[in-house]
């Protein structure tokens, strides 16, 4: 079973929206992706960057939208392999390190799960 473990974050309040898409989307995502725990151990990672007009096309149509800036998505064999990543020192001195640039890392919500898709567009 692949297991999905998602995190919704908030920028830091002293960095704009672009600066926060501009740290994350590029220096963050080359950083992450050459960690050599995460070569081995991550099947997939995304990045899940909020609209702004569309999320508040929502909000006025009466949908709850939370405010988060972006949501990371990491796909891996098994909840140990996330954990493992998690605490390997090369992740921890250079990944987190970078995230401290840009994230707010106390407002985390993490999911973790396994997707049952139930419809696909042909």
């Amino acid at each position: 079973m692949t297991i999905r473990v998602t995190v919704l974050m908030r920028r830091r309040p002293d960095i704009t929206r672009e600066e926060f898409l501009k740290l994350w989307t590029s220096e963050h995502a080359r950083i992450f992706a050459s960690v050599k725990k995460v070569q081995e151990k991550i099947i997939r990672y995304s990045q899940y960057c909020i609209l702004t007009p569309e999320s508040e096309r929502l909000a006025a149509a009466g949908l709850p939208v939370p405010e988060y800036d972006g949501a990371a998505e990491y796909h891996a064999e098994s909840l140990d392999d996330i954990m493992e990543m998690l605490g390997d020192k090369e992740y921890q001195e250079r990944v987190l390190s970078d995230e401290a640039k840009f994230l707010d890392r106390t407002s985390f919500q993490v999911l973790v799960g396994e997707e049952k898709v139930q419809h696909e567009r042909p």
